[in-house]
Parts: C-alpha cells; structure tokens; sequence
C-alpha cells in the first residue's frame, strides 16, 4: 500500500504528530511519502530526519517566495494538463494559493505511481487533494485529518459549507476529538465516513519523571504552546497573580515556553501584574529542550479557550507529551480537552477564559503534592493507552485497508 502525505510544510517544530504518524507508518512497512507545498520555514530542521524519510519529503517549489512558487506553477502548467486545470480551483477557499495547486500537481506524476491513500492534514489541504484529483492529477482516495482552527476558523470566514464537496467526494474524515467528530457530521458528513483519530506522540521517548518538590522549592509550572490567544497564557499569568496574593505560603514559579505573536504583550502583562522573577519566557525550543523542561517541572499548565476569531484547541499535543512524563495537568474545559485529562484524576480543569477558576485549580493541584506520582502514573496510562502512537498507528493503518479495499474514484471527466 503507498499513502502520500499532503501538508503545507514539512517537518515544523510545532506539528510533531504528523512527523510521529509517518515514521510510525514507515515502521510498520507502508511505503510512504510527503508532499508538502513548501519547505518549513527553518530548513535545519530538515536536517533532523532520518535519511531514510528524508529522501521521501518533496516540495511542490523550492522556497516560499511568490517567484518561486510561480515559477514551479509555470513549468508545471506547460507540461500537464492537471496542473493548468489545478491553476483554476473551483473551491473559493483555495483561490489564494492557485500557484501551489499547480505545482502540486506537476510534481505529483513525478514521483511515480500513483498512491493508494493521500492523507491530507488540516481542511484546507483536504480541499487541495480533492482539486487535485478533480482536475485528474491522482486517482487516490482522500483521508483528511481535521485538527481544529481548520473546523472554526474556516467556516466562520468562508461558511458552513466551506467543505461541502470535500465531504460529499472525500473517503475519510479524521477529526481528532469526539466534539469534531460531531460538528463534521452536522456539517454534512456521512456519520460511516467520520472518524476519531487522535494526533499521536510516542511515548516511549518520554521519560516518566514524576515530580517531587524539594524541601523550600517553589511549585514549577510550566506551559509550552504557541503564544497565541487560544493557549491562554494570559489568563495563566493572572491566575498567578491571584495566587500570589491569595497564597502567599506557597511559592510559585510559571515557566512559559514557545515563540508568537503575543510574546511582547505577554512579556508586557506579567510585568505589569509584577510578577518579575517569578515568571521565565524561554522561546521558541527543540522538543529535547522542552523533555528536559517537562522532567524540571511539577506541574503543567495550558489554560486553553476559543479565541476572538473562533479558533479552539483540538487536544493539544503539549498536554499528552507532558502527562507521558508524568505531570499532573491543569487545563480547561475546552474542546477536546476533557477527553484526555480526567478532572480531579489527572490533573484540573477550570472554566476557560476564567483566571480565578484556574488559580483554584493551580492550587488543588499544588496542595495533592504527596498524589502527584500517582496522578502522573494514571496521566501516563491514558495517553499509553488511547494516544501514544503504538495505539493509533494500527487504527490508522486498519482504516487505510478498509478504504483501498475498494476501487479507485474514476478520474473525473471533463
């Protein structure tokens, strides 16, 4: 069986589950490629893939430059008609990038047969594959995985029907989380085509370090995520400021790590609640730089909430890889996010978007500091058990073989 990857980037420091779902496919023996339509904007991160993956990453043009990308739709729309007719998107949605449509498509014949399988990763590259098959580039069958801006965001801006022929032509729908799932099929999917598929990590490369507090230390917090508004940073920063006036008898110290937008006015805000030492801004880090964090900390926090512009979490990845190392979790309850931590087990939730909310739950969670083993045992078992790689890997595969079980679309004819 091949599956050919279809993303926007590739690899990206911040969307590990995709790199972690190939390797795994590549293990179990799938013949697997990517095609991505540009380079991830750090090109050394290229360097970290095995050679073995890295010869089977392919980029529709060779930069992100609007030159570039012109240039590889030219040659490719002189040399196929997919790719000219890949130039025209009939999908409103897409109309902005027709340049690496085209490209795409040119590539595609390039690579050699044709895939049994496209997986494409976020809804909007789900639209790109069934351009592509539409205008005769793959005869394939389409798996799109949905990871949440792509089921908020999108629609909010271009309509409920935004996805309307990819649901009704598409082969597989992926949302990570029950929530999605839903909202997919209320959209207009066929309930047998729509399901859950969890975003992996691999566990085995976590080291469990359950926390323990030593005798004067402060409670370690630490939340990784972009700094954007729907990761709640800010809102994690206030909750500090309550417990530091509201719980002066503990100490406490928020490690908040990952690059943004947001970075200045976050910077901004905890000095003007005065928080000074009491709060470290790492940046942007390699994911062993982030381990290695995780192993330093007590507990971990992301207080997520659905943004002005309607972006919500699916479940983040950060929450699993830390409760694979063992910390209890305080998040909130949103999205996808109390499939994965169990309230009072695993860690807390609080109310999204309420700082006093999630200042209680920083400080319940502080308070079980003779349980935290305990919780971070039970944490580790839930994402052995449902979102560790090992777990989703065979789901995944499962479902390929359920979809090439039958005939390839027809092409289109035009």
């Amino acid at each position: 069986m091949k599956v050919r990857y279809l993303v926007s980037a590739f690899p990206t420091l911040t969307e590990t589950f995709i790199r972690t779902e190939i390797e795994d496919h590549l293990e179990a023996g799938l013949d697997v490629d990517v095609l991505a339509l540009h380079p991830p904007r750090d090109r050394k991160v290229l360097d970290s893939l095995s050679p073995e993956l890295r010869r089977r990453v392919h980029f529709a043009s060779a930069s992100r430059s609007q030159l570039d990308r012109l240039l590889a739709a030219g040659r490719a729309a002189l040399g196929g008609r997919a790719a000219r007719r890949a130039l025209f998107p009939d999908e409103a949605a897409l109309r902005s990038r027709p340049f690496d449509l085209a490209a795409a498509a040119g590539l595609w014949k390039r690579l050699g047969p044709d895939p049994d399988i496209v997986h494409a990763h976020f809804g909007r590259l789900g639209l790109a594959a069934n351009v592509l098959r539409r205008a005769g580039a793959t005869r394939a069958k389409i798996a799109t995985t949905f990871h949440g801006r792509d089921l908020t965001v999108l629609p909010q801006r271009r309509g409920e029907d935004v996805y309307a022929r990819l649901l009704a032509e598409g082969d597989a729908f992926l949302p990570v989380n029950h929530a999605f799932a839903t909202r997919l099929i209320a959209m207009g999917a066929d309930a047998r085509k729509v399901h859950v598929q969890r975003a992996p990590v691999r566990a085995a490369g976590i080291a469990f370090h359950p926390p323990v507090r030593a005798p004067g230390e402060p409670v370690r917090l630490v939340c990784v995520g972009r700094l954007q508004e729907k990761k709640g940073q800010a809102v994690a920063l206030r909750a500090l400021a309550r417990l530091v006036n509201d719980d002066p008898g503990t100490a406490y110290h928020l490690t908040i790590v990952g690059g943004g937008g947001l970075a200045e006015s976050l910077s901004q805000l905890a000095a003007g609640l005065g928080l000074g030492e009491r709060v470290s801004f790492l940046g942007p880090r390699p994911h062993s730089e982030i381990l290695a964090e995780l192993s330093r900390s007590h507990v971990f926090v992301l207080p997520s909430l659905t943004g002005q512009d309607g972006d919500q979490e699916g479940v983040p990845v950060s929450i699993m890889e830390a409760m694979a190392a063992g910390l209890p979790v305080v998040s909130t309850r949103h999205s996808g996010i109390p499939e994965l931590v169990a309230d009072r087990v695993t860690g807390a939730l609080a109310n999204e978007g309420d700082d006093a909310s999630l200042a209680e739950a920083i400080a319940w969670t502080a308070a079980q500091s003779a349980d935290w083993a305990k919780m971070g045992a039970a944490a580790r078992r839930v994402v052995e058990g449902e979102f560790d790689v090992a777990a989703t890997g065979p789901r995944l595969g499962n479902l390929y073989a359920s979809l090439t079980s039958c005939e390839k679309v027809p092409q289109q004819q035009r």
